[in-house]
C-alpha cells in the first residue's frame, strides 16, 4: 500500500490484506463483496495510525511508560496510572496534517 494511502473506501477494502486495514473494515468489505448490504463508508488504513503514533512520539512514550518497571511487579494503582498518562497523551497528539485532510475528505464524500 502506498504511505500516502490513508484512507480506503469500503467498497474497495477487500482487495487490501486484513492487516493494512484491520479485521473489522476487513469483514466488512468482504461481506459487501459477496452481496450483503453494507453502509458506504471508508476504514483508515494501519498505516495512518502508525504515521500518528510516529509522529506523535507515541511509540516511545508507550515504552516509557510501560518499561519503568516489570508488569508483573506493578500495582495495580500504578498500570492504572500508566494507562491515564498513556490516554491523556493520545487524547492531546494531533493528527499529522496529511491523515487529517485525507480522513477530512473521504467525510466529505459520503
Amino acid at each position: 500500500m502506498d504511505s500516502g494511502q490513508w484512507v480506503i473506501p469500503l467498497d474497495a477494502a477487500a482487495e487490501y490484506a486484513e492487516s493494512s486495514i484491520g479485521g473489522k473494515a476487513w469483514n466488512l468489505a468482504r461481506l459487501q463483496q459477496a452481496g450483503f448490504r453494507v453502509a458506504a463508508g471508508f476504514c483508515i488504513a494501519t498505516a495512518a495510525y502508525e504515521r500518528f503514533l510516529h509522529a506523535a512520539g507515541l511509540t516511545t512514550f508507550i515504552q516509557l511508560e510501560l518499561g519503568r518497571k516489570s508488569l508483573s511487579e506493578m500495582r495495580w494503582e500504578e498500570l492504572w496510572d500508566a494507562a491515564l498518562r498513556i490516554r491523556n497523551r493520545f487524547s492531546i497528539a494531533e493528527l499529522p496534517r496529511e491523515v487529517a485532510e485525507s480522513i477530512r475528505s473521504a467525510v466529505t464524500v459520503l
